[in-house]
């Protein structure tokens, strides 16, 4: 089986307000360690809002699963600090996988909660649904948990229909047709 390459192409430097330089990047292999160190900066509460429950520890299998990605069915942007000591620090991701026939694909966001308000989750949301367009993927889903506003507010924002699961209490379906 052939590994695809690094979408180096999708690499973005973005400025922010403060003159902090961060770089939006595919995730890589090498990524663990700091994908681990992202997930326990969390509180608690921002852990459930993206796994959909409470988790104290990030177990081995999720995180190589969730750093070590076929490029071709599967794409992680993640935010990085590039002002740091060299080592890389994990502020954020945004991932979507998707069905065998390329057809769907489900979405997850991720971003510590102090780099939020500054127009980054809306931002990396954009490019995850960019780059599924651009895979010719005709449909990006989630489930949110029910009090998860402001996940909610953002996809209204970014015209995501909202539906309740009627086997699921508590959480909304959102999708968006490309």
């Amino acid at each position: 089986m052939a590994i695809p390459h690094y979408p180096e192409e999708l690499e973005q430097e973005i400025h922010l307000p403060d003159g902090q330089t961060l770089l939006l990047r595919p995730i890589r292999p090498e990524d663990k360690r700091a994908y681990v160190k992202l997930f326990e900066s969390l509180p608690p509460e921002d852990i459930a809002m993206r796994f959909l429950s409470p988790m104290k520890a990030l177990p081995d299998s999720l995180a190589t699963r969730l750093t070590q990605i076929d490029y071709k069915r599967e794409m992680a942007l993640v935010l990085v600090d590039k002002s740091g000591s060299g080592e890389t620090e994990l502020l954020g991701g945004v991932r979507f996988s998707a069905d065998p026939n390329n057809e769907s694909a489900e979405f997850a966001i991720l971003l510590r909660r102090d780099m939020t308000g500054m127009g980054l989750g809306p931002m990396m949301m954009r490019r995850i649904i960019e780059c599924a367009r651009k895979r010719g993927i005709k449909e990006i889903f989630g489930e949110v948990l029910s009090e998860n506003d402001p996940m909610l507010k953002l996809c209204r924002a970014l015209g995501f229909k909202l539906e309740r699961m009627p086997d699921e209490p508590g959480v909304i379906l959102a999708s968006l047709t490309l």
